[in-house]
């Protein structure tokens, strides 16, 4: 029990300082960044670890996430708090579809990438396609909240795709 909470407890801690890390390089509107560890992070707790960290990947992300969306002299609101929980479940589903499909289409374990077919697999699965999963739900929380602007839409989507694959 001690090694799952200290496990948690570190993949939430990966997720919120990566994530910090990367929104350096996040283009204005600041939303999402063209380099996203934590996604890869998030695939590889999966992976090793199991299904059941899930809690620990949406609590890494909730937290960052509603740093991100609160500015920094302003107080949380429901708002910001509800586009918080939708990016951390867009994010938190990602992962578990990520490794679902890994797992059902390379190996149940800890996928061997020694194969082209492997490596081609593992990259087209966990990358591109389970990769649309964040951005889809992120974007349409950020919109449905009235966070972000229409306008910023497509090539929001677009950079939260590429960081994410």
């Amino acid at each position: 029990m001690i090694t799952r909470s200290y496990r948690a407890a570190t993949l939430i801690a990966l997720i919120v300082f990566s994530g910090w890390l990367a929104l350096k390089l996040a283009v204005p509107p600041g939303y999402a960044s063209p380099i996203w560890p934590p996604a890869g992070i998030a695939l590889a707790a999966m992976l090793l670890w199991g299904r059941q960290y899930w809690p620990a990947i949406w609590l890494g992300s909730f937290i960052l996430n509603s740093w991100i969306v609160s500015a920094p002299d302003v107080q949380v609101t429901a708002t910001a708090t509800l586009s918080a929980m939708g990016i951390a479940a867009g994010s938190t589903l990602q992962a578990l579809v990520a490794s679902w499909l890994v797992q059902k289409w390379i190996s149940a374990a800890v996928p061997r990438l020694d194969t082209p077919r492997n490596i081609l697999l593992f990259l087209g699965l966990a990358g591109p396609l389970a990769c649309t999963i964040a951005p889809s739900i992120g974007v349409g929380t950020l919109l449905a909240t009235g966070v972000m602007p229409a306008s910023a839409a497509l090539f929001s989507w677009w950079n939260w795709w590429v960081g994410d694959s």
